[in-house]
């Protein structure tokens, strides 16, 4: 099954849900430290990039993910995180 959202769309539409009210509009240069991005805005966007590309994480890819600095950040290492998975599925 393909997902039906790229990782920018889920992320974007993950921190938009969680942060928004307080902290205005999340775009890919936005500061994680400035919309204090924490473990649960963590979960929630993984838990969506999880289920969207039908993969499981490894605890050493979402400690990455949590040091990102920008969303774009953020982005790229959930990418990278899933094309990693797919290869390791593949084996």
């Amino acid at each position: 099954m393909e997902p039906t959202l790229t990782v920018k769309e889920l992320v974007l539409d993950a921190l938009h849900g969680a942060y928004a009210d307080a902290h205005g509009p999340i775009d890919m240069e936005t500061l994680l430290d400035d919309i204090e991005f924490d473990s649960l805005g963590l979960t929630a966007v993984v838990s969506r990039a999880e289920a969207e590309h039908g993969v499981e994480f490894l605890s050493s890819q979402i400690l990455d993910m949590y040091q990102a600095m920008r969303v774009a950040d953020l982005v790229e290492t959930i990418e990278k995180a899933i094309a990693a998975c797919r290869q390791a599925s593949r084996r």
